[in-house]
């Protein structure tokens, strides 16, 4: 039990260092940019940085306090997408980057959805043992914070005259294009990890029998 608690005190330790590294770095970049009166994605600098504190407000406002895995996995996303994805250029760089981070946004939200249920069902024991309830609730979320995450970046296309999901110039199926091979990619990362749950829960069943 004392190995178990050290780990998870350097796991809380690691989201720590993550979380204000990610932060110093961006206190870089809007100095850098304001000493050479720069403002080109100074938008997505100071979203990134309130999205850090994203742990603060799901404890304050949902009382939702999750595993130390999962925060380091936000913040490593977060780091991923906005920094390198944005800043860094990755997007245009690497035509595969953004696959990447939709199929990583699948893994997390899963395994977030996981947590969540759990924490809700932690008062009913006959529930939180129903494996298969936790795996469908876990799929549902992740599939709805993917197409939430779309809707999004629709309107900010629409209303901050921005390109995310790549439409300019493109007419038919090509204009759907970005947003589809994003919803795919994370749907087929999520029907993975659905998949190894029930095969994981089943096999764990035969074994108790």
């Amino acid at each position: 039990m004392p190995l178990e608690d050290d780990v998870e005190v350097d796991k809380r330790k690691l989201n720590k260092i993550l979380e204000i590294l990610l932060r110093i770095i961006l206190c870089i970049i809007v100095v850098i940019k304001i000493i050479n009166k720069d403002s080109s994605n100074i938008e997505n600098v100071v979203a990134c940085f309130f999205l850090s504190f994203y742990d603060y407000f799901l404890n304050k406002i949902f009382k939702i306090n999750l595993s130390d895995n999962a925060k380091i996995s936000i913040i490593i996303f977060i780091y991923m997408a906005l920094f390198l994805g944005t800043l860094c250029d990755f997007y245009d760089k690497f035509y595969w980057w953004d696959i990447v981070l939709h199929f990583t946004s699948g893994i997390i939200a899963y395994n977030i959805g996981k947590e969540i249920i759990l924490i809700i069902l932690k008062d009913k024991k006959s529930l939180k043992n129903n494996h298969t309830l936790i795996c469908l609730f876990a799929f549902l979320f992740a599939m709805t914070v993917g197409s939430v995450w779309e809707i999004l970046e629709y309107l900010m296309d629409s209303i901050m005259n921005l390109d995310t999901q790549v439409a300019r110039e493109f007419m038919g199926r090509d204009a759907i294009k970005d947003t589809m091979t994003d919803l795919i990619s994370s749907t087929i990362s999520i029907t993975i990890l659905l998949v190894y749950d029930f095969i994981k829960n089943k096999f764990r069943e035969s074994k108790e029998i």
